[in-house]
């Protein structure tokens, strides 16, 4: 009986010290593995493709040699599937010089477009917002010749 309880004594003691062995290596592999995780890697932000563009009409004016542009400034996104859209909101600046005590103008639903009467070119400024959180701040010069699209 005796030598029972020495060999159940003698594996024990080997699998308290083979514990305590592998709780140092797991010790020793976590203080390693704390130290040389890499930080997450952030997901890619989706690439999107917005078009900024106008429409244009030339319009008679009534004074002798003064012509107006009718013209409206767009907003178009990815239709990632039908009926939705990218862009959530679009706010429109215009060139006070060209517009003038032209308001600010925010366009929370599509279409995304503002129409104005000038009497000559003009620059429209535009902060986009998309429905992930982004914000892009463009400038658009108004194409007031040809058809007047662009794209």
């Amino acid at each position: 009986i005796s030598d029972m309880r020495t060999a159940f004594s003698s594996s024990t003691a080997r699998s308290s010290n083979s514990g305590t062995f592998f709780s140092r290596l797991l010790h020793r592999g976590n203080s390693r593995s704390s130290a040389s995780v890499p930080a997450p890697v952030p997901a890619p932000v989706p690439k999107v493709q917005i078009v900024v563009g106008n429409t244009y009409r030339s319009m008679e004016s009534g004074r002798a040699n003064q012509r107006l542009h009718q013209w409206t400034v767009y907003v178009r996104g990815d239709n990632v599937a039908p009926g939705t859209n990218v862009v959530k909101s679009v706010q429109f600046s215009f060139d006070q010089s060209a517009v003038p005590n032209a308001p600010e103008m925010l366009v929370s639903s599509a279409p995304f477009e503002v129409s104005q009467v000038t009497a000559g070119p003009s620059t429209v400024s535009l902060l986009i917002t998309l429905h992930d959180g982004r914000h892009m701040n463009l400038s658009h010069a108004l194409h007031l010749s040809g058809s007047g699209a662009s794209a």
